[in-house]
This record gives C-alpha cells, sequence and structure tokens, in this order.
C-alpha cells in the first residue's frame, strides 16, 4: 500500500511538472505572438504611408491585384504562342 502512494506521489509530482512546463511554453508562445502582432501593425502602418506615397489607397485590393496579374498572365502567354507560331512559320519558308 505503501509502494502504491509512493508511486502516486511520484505520478502527481511528474504530471505537476509537466504542467508547469507547459506553462512556461504557453507563455513564451504567447509573447512571441504579441511580438509578431506588433511588428505585423508597425508593418501595415509603413506600408499604409508608402502606398499613400504613391498617390494609391491607404490599403491595398488584393482581388483586383490577383485579377490583373492573372489577365498578364494569359496575355503573355497568348504572345508566347503567337511569336513561337510566327518564328516557325519563318523557319518554314527560309
Amino acid at each position: 500500500m505503501k509502494s502504491q502512494l509512493c508511486g502516486a506521489n511520484f505520478l502527481g509530482t511528474l504530471l505537476q511538472d509537466e504542467n508547469n512546463t507547459l506553462r512556461l511554453q504557453v507563455e513564451e508562445l504567447g509573447n512571441k505572438l504579441r511580438r509578431s502582432d506588433m511588428m505585423f501593425a508597425r508593418v501595415k502602418d509603413e506600408l499604409e504611408r508608402y502606398r499613400i506615397g504613391a498617390g494609391k489607397t491607404p490599403f491595398p485590393n488584393i482581388d483586383e491585384e490577383q485579377r490583373l496579374k492573372t489577365k498578364l498572365q494569359v496575355i503573355s502567354s497568348y504572345f508566347e504562342m503567337h511569336l513561337f507560331y510566327l518564328q516557325e512559320n519563318i523557319c518554314l519558308y527560309n
């Protein structure tokens, strides 16, 4: 019976140590997250200042930028294919 109590106390101590370690890790992660949030806010503010300085709206329109990038890729692919076709035709006639 006494050995069971010693084992239970030992297990309780191990669990307590593990809980303390986990609490410290959670606290460290919380601190890192707060620092990251502060850095993100500073970067966001700086981006807004640059955009305003360039005569743009402070907040980028991600959907519009993505739409224009996609359109540019489609047009670029079309011109590449057309150029390749023209080069092939020139080679055939020479």
